[in-house]
């Protein structure tokens, strides 16, 4: 036999994340419309949630931090919620301690860290 049931599934999966992947214009006119037709009913930022973002490096490095900075902005216009974010925050450091406190001193209640190296 050429391929193993597991070799098949995960060929078969493979194909599937593909054909997901290749949406057409069709799903992108809808989720436009969808959207404009939302936008007049954009919240008003009257949440108490304040979210903050911990970025290791620059957030105009094209990259890791570059998307989570893309998706701070998106999130904050959709929903109202206030967001800020401090970079070049290095893993393991006073800094990265010192970044965290002050964002809770000034309520931020939300607190992103955006790098594996800050679980610790």
């Amino acid at each position: 036999m050429l391929f193993s049931k597991r070799g098949l599934l995960a060929l078969f999966t493979l194909f599937a994340l593909i054909a997901a992947a290749c949406g057409g214009d069709a799903d992108t006119d809808t989720a436009a419309a969808e959207a404009d037709a939302g936008a007049e009913e954009a919240p008003t930022g009257d949440s108490d949630v304040r979210a903050a973002f911990v970025m290791v490096a620059p957030v105009g490095d094209a990259g890791w931090n570059f998307q989570h900075d893309q998706a701070r902005i998106a999130a904050g216009e959709a929903t109202g919620v206030e967001t800020a974010f401090v970079e070049n925050i290095p893993e393991g450091s006073a800094e990265f301690d010192n970044a965290v406190q002050n964002f809770i001193d000034d309520g931020y209640n939300v607190i992103f860290t955006t790098s594996f190296g800050y679980q610790d």
